[in-house]
């Protein structure tokens, strides 16, 4: 796992070109249709380019909003291609005459596209755990997405993010801040740019580390999950994740909230984000996150490639 998350920078390399073939036309509104591992990407892109000309929406489900038609642009992102939630979502695309654009590596929705003549399709490369696919899922559709000139990713933005990731440090870091975890509950506060980073590290804990990990989001915590903190839990650590160039007043609630939750007896620990770009920015924490779920893994002897009880589910779910 340590081997294929530390190939982030190559893959960023190798997704480039993915959607070179890809044809379609500027839409009144974008959807992001995936769940896990894969539907991940929709909520990192929706806050990456938070800026975008067009509505963004990410789908977790089976079926599309009401408002979705032909002149809607859905993605439908699965990296099994055997997603039952996106494969129900590309059905109801179909049928709403959307413009369509598969990200799979194979499986029912390629055999799908295939008996249609849809040629639409991101073909990312095979065998990976869906959850180290990830640049292979995001940067294809950010490519589509400046081309349409909907957004603005520039090369040396991208550049500068590969040459961020292959600097040394992470994994000192990571296996620092996995330490620190170690035999507590993992709670990922953040500001709004960064919730898809923050739903990132999340996941990562659950199905590397196999354990427990929420995440909330600055200011909406502060006028909830804050009063959590009148109560001690000893088991809690939580980890802000902050971007260096903060806006002022996120910036003071931040201080405030570190302030009240050690005063309760809690552990806290803001990570500081940093970087020339929002890409680049949300791309390193995004690999400290992944890099310190494995180190933890390592920590608790558990192996970080097994999801057996989301293949056990998923079985039962199909009546296998």
């Amino acid at each position: 796992m340590l081997e294929i998350v530390r190939a982030l920078p190559d893959q960023i390399k190798g997704a480039l070109d993915l959607a070179k073939h890809i044809k379609v036309n500027t839409p009144k509104n974008i959807i992001f249709c995936g769940v896990g591992g894969s539907g991940i990407s929709g909520n990192i892109i929706q806050r990456l380019i938070g800026d975008c000309k067009v509505p963004l929406s990410v789908i977790k489900n089976y079926h599309l909003p009401g408002w979705v038609n032909e002149e809607s642009l859905v993605f439908c992102i699965s990296y099994s291609g055997n997603t039952e939630e996106t494969v129900s979502c590309f059905k109801e695309a179909l049928k709403r005459k959307s413009q369509i654009v598969l990200v799979t590596s194979n499986g029912k929705l390629t055999l799908l596209a295939q008996k249609l003549d849809f040629n639409n399709i991101v073909r990312v490369p095979y065998r990976l755990p869906p959850r180290t696919a990830l640049a292979y899922l995001i940067f294809p559709i950010l490519m589509i997405l400046n081309d349409l000139k909907l957004i603005s990713i520039s090369s040396k933005d991208v550049a500068d993010t590969i040459n961020a990731l292959k600097k040394e440090g992470y994994d000192e870091k990571a296996q620092e801040l996995a330490r620190q975890l170690k035999d507590h509950i993992p709670l990922i506060y953040t500001s709004p740019t960064y919730e898809g980073v923050a739903l990132r590290w999340k996941q990562e804990f659950n199905e590397n580390t196999k354990i427990h990990a929420f995440y909330n989001v600055f200011p909406e915590l502060d006028h909830n999950e804050l009063m959590a903190y009148k109560r001690t839990n000893k088991e809690l650590f939580v980890v802000i994740l902050s971007d260096e160039d903060e806006e002022p007043q996120i910036r003071k609630r931040i201080e405030l909230t570190k302030e009240i939750i050690k005063q309760a007896g809690n552990k806290v620990l803001e990570v500081h984000i940093k970087g020339t770009s929002k890409l680049v920015k949300t791309f390193t924490a995004i690999y400290l996150g992944d890099l310190t779920s494995v180190h933890l893994a390592k920590l608790y002897n558990t192996d970080p490639m097994n999801a057996d009880l989301i293949e056990e589910l998923k079985k039962r779910l199909s009546g296998l």
